[in-house]
């Protein structure tokens, strides 16, 4: 058991890897890349962790060294499985396509004020102008750089910017005064 999962590297206990929650451990450990099965030792049906590090801790290091023992301890598997998958939407850890479905169905979408767009007392082309804002559709400068156009800006005076673009030999200028 435990022959494929590292102890450090891994997520094996939750959503942790361990290197990132003891950093200061991991800095320590003799053997970095250490597999669950090296270091977990059973000896008359009990758990035992054999993780060394390379020097001794300093007193104000010994609260995370508890920590990390106790997380470990409270991680010890019941009993010896091999290595495998486990779908955490089942308690059995089997995959089915209930739960996938379930799993699907309780996400919640993205909600988008569109009420507050349409539903207002606002010209149709104002609230069509803010609706393609909102869905980040509007050509800005910023938007036809990112599709590739190549845009040459120029500033007079720290007032007045011109950001020129050409496109199949039409000329546009975009004038902002600030």
């Amino acid at each position: 058991m435990g022959d494929r999962v590292c102890l450090w590297h891994d997520r094996w206990c939750g959503d942790m890897v361990l290197k990132e929650v003891f950093p200061t451990l991991f800095a320590c450990a003799t053997h970095k890349d250490a597999f669950l099965s090296e270091v977990m030792v059973r000896q008359y049906g009990r758990v035992i962790w054999n993780v060394t590090f390379g020097r001794n801790f300093n007193d104000w290091e010994m609260d995370t060294v508890a920590t990390f023992l106790k997380m470990l301890e409270s991680k010890s598997p019941v009993r010896e499985v091999a290595d495998g998958s486990w779908w955490h939407l089942r308690r059995n850890g089997r995959f089915d396509i209930r739960s996938w479905y379930d799993a699907l169905r309780a996400a919640t979408p993205v909600a988008f004020p569109w009420r507050i767009i349409w539903r207002t007392k606002a010209a149709r082309r104002v609230q069509f102008f803010v609706w393609t804002a909102a869905w980040n559709k509007i050509l800005t400068c910023d938007n036809l750089i990112r599709r590739g156009y190549s845009i040459i800006s120029w500033c007079f005076g720290g007032m007045v910017w011109v950001d020129m673009l050409q496109i199949s030999g039409t000329l546009f200028l975009f004038v902002c005064c600030g």
